[in-house]
């Protein structure tokens, strides 16, 4: 601005001002209202626009900054205290298996595998929003889990597409992981005889009829189905689950090359059909494979209650019950490979595995 210019700015400003001031005495109680009145409409401009977006963005606004760092691709480190901000991936916190090799949580997994793994998880879950809860959050993952494929029922007996694939013992590829014992299990198929397809989320509870071999849906979804002992998976038959009062009364064995395993503890005289309580090693895949189904078949399951007993009865006290497991038992490194290679053969993937907190973010207290 030249000289000129600011002279004629600051004479007009001088005239003005003695004009307001004129006003102001000649006429006090209308200057008075007219100041209001702009002042008025004044706030209400700064309101629309720190509501609408273009002042709250603009300003250094703490609380929205932190949401900002929750929704960002990054994976937040869960150092931190805050649990908003504890969503990492379980890869994250990878540990190498135990020295035991014949323990039933050992995934076998190589260097390789682990970084495969992590890059996957990152892509698969670029579109879920961490700052996301309760059913927002449930409804987001129910679209990122279709699968592009599902095995038939049939095809789950053999290999490449069913349980001798994804359950197979990483000690010997001829064997399984038996679901409730942890048994290294010969994985030929003598049509039940042996071994059989444990629906966790049995049938008789189920929104979906008894599969045939050529059928493909959640009763034959490979995050759904485990390999069981006949004689294990008749025993628990159609029980829900649930936590059993005195259970050491209740114990339940198989004995296999003269060694005795606990398989769970079962109460028949609860409910009709029972209930099972899993032993504490596979409480959190029970967890895991439930809360799935409610997430995946979100529209269309039958109500967690008809799958999970407690004594109150309700659908809070079953998700309750569902988080303690989830909690109390952790991803092993035998879910993490069986998860990845699921997602081999179907294209989706087990998000509670991926991404525990996902759990308490639809079902805690939020």
């Amino acid at each position: 601005m030249d000289k000129k210019t600011k002279k004629i700015v600051k004479k007009a400003s001088k005239k003005v001002k003695k004009q307001i001031i004129k006003q102001a005495k000649k006429e006090p109680k209308k200057f008075a209202i007219t100041v209001l009145i702009i002042l008025l409409i004044l706030a209400i401009v700064l309101g629309c626009l720190y509501f609408f977006g273009p002042l709250k963005d603009w300003l250094p606004n703490n609380e929205n900054s932190s949401s900002s760092e929750a929704s960002s691709s990054e994976i937040v480190s869960n150092n931190s205290s805050d649990d908003e901000l504890n969503f990492v991936s379980v890869m994250e916190n990878y540990q190498e298996d135990s020295s035991d090799l014949t323990n039933p949580d050992n995934g076998g997994l190589t260097s390789n595998d682990v970084t495969e793994i992590k890059d996957v998880i990152e892509t698969y879950y670029a579109s879920v929003d961490h700052t996301y809860k309760g059913e927002t959050l449930w409804t987001k993952l129910k679209d990122v889990t279709v699968p592009k494929q599902l095995a038939s029922y049939g095809e789950l007996r053999y290999n490449v597409r069913g349980n001798p694939y994804a359950d197979a013992s990483p000690l010997d590829s001829s064997k399984m992981i038996d679901f409730y014992t942890g048994i290294h299990y010969p994985s030929e198929w003598k049509n039940g005889d042996t071994w059989q397809r444990e629906h966790v989320w049995c049938t008789s509870h189920s929104w979906w009829k008894k599969p045939d071999n050529s059928e493909r849906h959640a009763g034959t979804d490979l995050h759904h189905l485990r390999p069981e002992i006949g004689t294990i998976n008749n025993s628990r038959s159609n029980s829900k689950y649930g936590e059993v009062e005195n259970r050491e009364a209740k114990t339940k064995f198989y004995t296999y090359e003269n060694t005795p395993y606990l398989y769970g503890y079962l109460d028949g005289q609860i409910t009709n059909g029972g209930v099972f309580e899993p032993t504490d090693r596979v409480k959190g895949d029970v967890a895991r494979i439930i809360m799935y189904l409610l997430v995946r078949y979100k529209d269309v399951a039958t109500p967690v209650t008809n799958i999970i007993y407690t004594s109150e009865g309700t659908a809070e006290a079953s998700y309750a019950l569902l988080l303690k497991w989830h909690e109390q038992d952790p991803v092993s490194n035998f879910e993490i490979r069986r998860n990845h290679r699921t997602y081999n053969v179907q294209g989706n993937r087990n998000p509670f595995i991926d991404y525990p907190y996902y759990a308490k973010a639809i079902w805690g207290d939020n």
